[in-house]
């Protein structure tokens, strides 16, 4: 977000202390709190509002996601609307759009999956129409920019699950992790976001060219940062049936942390999920401005 930092005067929603410093470095200012706490007033003399903070979780027992996900973005949208902000973006998933099925090349046309018993799904899919029901709302336009996996320098999160799984021996591929996915570069969303922010209305898929799959990338971003992968897999039915078993029993046992495997997380992983940016090049002049195997040599570089 630096990229934008240098074109635009960026205020960033801190919750705590602790996110100050990794806010400031991409060269926003922190102004504390929360999407639930914002009100019109915060928002005077703001001309755009990026949301990018719902909750990424892949466990349907989570009793926060709903709320964190669904009802704050209604609660920003509405503050935005009565602040009269020109610009509303938000930073979605291709997930919104999974349907339990293999997707191939998906185009926005493909509804998203509102009712779908998936919460992760169904929340992102509903903050999706919320926001795009809010297009043109006192002059308000509204736009969804769908990303992938997103990654790049700076990206820990990821990582981190990744170190924790290898270290305690929990890490598995399903199916040798074959299926085929998209992703996007931090870099390539900086920029779609910069087109965002002049033009364009609806929902785009954003997306680094070409398509790789969950073992080639997986393998390549962890190697950059000195972390091996076992080549250990499980065939997706078998571990649909043990994701079935721990469900029931984390159910059954009132836990609100997902378990290892879990039927969300096997499904989405075992299948395939690319779609095209071919609208957003069209209607936003989006091109990616780096490469997956540039980001890749980054990562070599910097990791």
């Amino acid at each position: 977000m630096r990229a934008l930092a240098q074109e635009h005067e960026l205020v960033a929603l801190s919750p705590s202390a602790r996110h100050d410093g990794g806010i400031e470095a991409c060269g926003a200012t922190c102004m504390r709190g929360t999407p639930a706490l914002v009100t019109p007033y915060l928002l005077h003399g703001v001309d755009a509002v990026i949301s990018c903070g719902s909750r990424a979780t892949d466990w349907a027992n989570d009793p926060k996601l709903w709320q964190q996900n669904v009802a704050e973005t209604h609660n920003l949208l509405e503050a935005a609307q009565k602040a009269g902000v020109k610009r509303f973006i938000h930073i979605g998933v291709d997930g919104a759009i999974y349907d339990g099925k293999d997707i191939h090349d998906a185009d926005e046309s493909v509804p998203p999956c509102s009712d779908s018993p998936f919460s992760f799904v169904a929340s992102n899919a509903q903050i999706e129409e919320a926001v795009l029901a809010a297009n043109s709302a006192s002059g308000m336009t509204t736009i969804v920019l769908r990303a992938h996996v997103i990654w790049g320098p700076g990206d820990e999160k990821m990582l981190d699950t990744l170190r924790r799984m290898v270290d305690t021996n929990s890490f598995m591929w399903v199916d040798h992790g074959r299926a085929r996915i998209c992703t996007t570069h931090i870099d390539n969303l900086a920029h779609a976001l910069r087109l965002a922010l002049e033009k364009g209305t609806g929902v785009y898929f954003i997306t680094d060219d070409g398509h790789t799959t969950h073992h080639e990338f997986l393998t390549q971003v962890t190697a950059a940062h000195g972390i091996k992968l076992t080549e250990a897999s499980i065939p997706a039915w078998s571990s649909q049936a043990v994701a079935y078993v721990l469900s029931g029993l984390w159910r059954v046992m009132g836990r609100n942390d997902a378990p290892f495997f879990n039927i969300f997380l096997v499904s989405y992983v075992s299948r395939h999920r690319t779609s095209t940016h071919a609208k957003a090049s069209r209607e936003l002049g989006y091109a990616p401005v780096i490469s997956r195997e540039q980001g890749l040599a980054q990562l070599r570089t910097n990791g």
